[in-house]
């Protein structure tokens, strides 16, 4: 991955003696990037998916075809990178987002998912950090983004909040009939969180370390004493 810098021809000598030609050739290999240096970090995260890093940008590329593996008991390749990650790209193509993924990925501000893909493995996305926003091809399938929020095409999932990004109020549509694993875990910038339709399902871990006010419709009856319950954060 990454360019290699390109050798002399045989004609960029010119009309040199030999002696300055070695000079000069010897000058400019000094000056030039090793071939250490001009690859980008990079390699396998999947049996036709790979990764690289480019580290003056801070953009984590995924690219290939098929499904990501998964992270259960290895770390990720790009685990040293991770606190210099800032943005993360899925490419078209790349059809799986493996299962603890990107879950340390604190510094990761913005996640971008193409059209191709279809799943969303579970602590694929991290619940801590500086995520702001999650953009989705208009084409997915299966997923949506709205205001950088992550849906179900059919909204009737919010997948995941992101954790750095911080707003006074956000509404949860009525169309949402569950709130995923870890979908606002970590959120303390996120003052107030409104349902405006009948109570979800509210995955345990759904507001883990979260800090926020959370308003439903007082006069709808399945916000009930069941439900209204922590999820593990301070609500």
């Amino acid at each position: 991955f990454g360019g290699m810098f390109p050798g002399q021809s045989s004609g960029e000598a010119g009309t040199t003696s030999s002696d300055n030609s070695d000079s000069t050739n010897s000058a400019g290999d000094s000056n030039r990037p090793s071939r250490d240096n001009m690859q980008m970090p990079g390699g396998s995260c999947g049996e036709n998916v790979f990764w690289n890093f480019d580290k003056e940008t801070g953009v984590l590329t995924i690219s290939g075809t098929g499904t990501m593996d998964h992270f259960y008991d290895q770390k990720q390749p790009w685990e040293q990178y991770n606190d210099r990650i800032t943005k993360v790209v899925i490419e078209e193509g790349v059809t799986s987002l493996g299962a603890y993924a990107l879950f340390e990925n604190n510094a990761m501000q913005r996640l971008k998912l193409p059209a191709s893909l279809s799943s969303i493995c579970e602590n694929s996305l991290p619940t801590i950090g500086a995520l702001i926003s999650i953009d989705v091809d208009l084409d997915n399938g299966q997923y949506c983004s709205d205001d950088g929020v992550l849906y179900t095409k059919d909204k009737q999932a919010l997948m995941k909040y992101p954790t750095g990004k911080a707003l006074q109020e956000y509404a949860v549509p009525d169309s949402v009939n569950v709130v995923a694993l870890y979908a606002f875990a970590g959120c303390k910038g996120l003052g107030k969180l409104v349902f405006e339709g009948k109570a979800p399902y509210i995955d345990d871990t759904a507001f883990v370390d979260a800090v926020l006010t959370i308003c439903y419709p007082a006069d709808n009856p399945t916000w009930t004493s069941d439900v209204l319950q922590n999820y593990g954060g301070t609500i």
